[in-house]
């Protein structure tokens, strides 16, 4: 069994796919698989995958279907310890691989990793990204108002048997055909999976004009809502799938999260609003939560910050 599985989604990007697929094998880390899945595409993928002659590369060609169709087949039929997520039209840049399994060893409570991207193509700089280090788990937030921490596909790793508690999940494909990663950084949190951050970029994001998410026009609030409810619907699956309660992942999260004990308390107030919980154990976090902070700072910094949640801390980025 390998320690890396590096599951590699592509849909008519083979002008970019050998330059991704290089990216890999190229690494200075030999413990791998590359798991390409190939979701139905129409120009020349298929002939670029089967140049290479590498016998750590795994091809699977599927009906189209969407991201989160590629990453359901690809993690079930994935064998690394760890699994590495990259678009077919970006790349991993040396040593990214050896960084992210030593990562792995060093903190053995870390369940996901991400790395800070850097633009190339259309444009060049660098994406946000979360301090080096411990990021935490939020699992109560994630529930209660879809709390985003985390990055563009590309820059995610996250071992299989957290993968595992929320995916597949195949319900949903036909919504999320693109940004499927929302699923893996909610999935994750909800998991109970700490997260980890590797401040410095060691992924290249193309900008090329075509992505399928990045530079798309605000959408609208219509095609919001269904967004809203699709994630709703993923988190709420997750949560009966893992038998999972509120309780338990605000404890979770109480020990592991990143968020202040005022954004958890807003959390439990919107769960409140949106009677998501019986009474005694909407009462019991509560009093779990008030325990652990000042109640009048909290409400007065709550009732002056307006924002709905606290993923704009980060560039909510990726194009798929």
């Amino acid at each position: 069994m390998p320690q890396i599985t590096v599951l590699l989604n592509n849909y008519n990007y083979g002008r970019f796919l050998a330059e991704a697929v290089r990216s890999v094998i190229e690494q200075d880390f030999d413990d791998l698989e590359l798991l390409i899945v190939d979701d139905g595409s129409t120009d020349d993928s298929r002939q670029i995958i089967s140049s290479f002659n590498d016998p750590r590369i795994r091809s699977i060609f599927k009906e189209n279907g969407g991201q989160l169709s590629a990453f359901n087949t690809g993690v079930l039929e994935s064998t690394g310890e760890v699994i590495s997520f990259l678009d077919a039209d970006d790349v991993f840049m040396p040593g990214y691989l050896k960084r992210v399994w030593e990562e792995f060893e060093k903190n053995k409570d870390c369940g996901f990793l991400m790395t800070r991207l850097e633009f190339f193509g259309n444009k060049t700089g660098f994406a946000s990204a979360w301090p080096e280090g411990k990021i935490g788990s939020n699992p109560f937030s994630v529930a209660a108002r879809h709390l985003w921490i985390g990055m563009g596909t590309s820059a995610c790793s996250v071992r299989r048997d957290v993968l595992l508690k929320f995916l597949p999940w195949c319900d949903g494909e036909y919504q999320w055909k693109t940004r499927a990663d929302d699923l893996l950084v909610w999935g994750g949190d909800l998991a109970g999976a700490v997260k980890y951050s590797i401040h410095e970029p060691h992924v290249k994001y193309r900008i090329h004009g075509s992505n399928l998410f990045y530079g798309e026009k605000t959408p609208a609030e219509t095609e919001v809502q269904e967004r809203r409810d699709a994630a709703e619907r993923f988190c709420g699956a997750v949560v009966e799938k893992n038998k999972l309660s509120y309780a338990d992942m605000l404890k979770t999260e109480l020990k592991h999260g990143s968020v202040s004990r005022g954004e958890t308390l807003r959390s439990w107030l919107k769960l409140g609003y949106r009677r998501k919980m019986r009474f005694f154990e909407y009462l019991k976090c509560g009093m779990l939560i008030l325990a652990g902070i000042k109640f009048r700072s909290s409400i007065k910094r709550i009732m002056h910050d307006p924002q709905e949640n606290m993923s704009m801390a980060v560039e909510k980025r990726s194009k798929k």
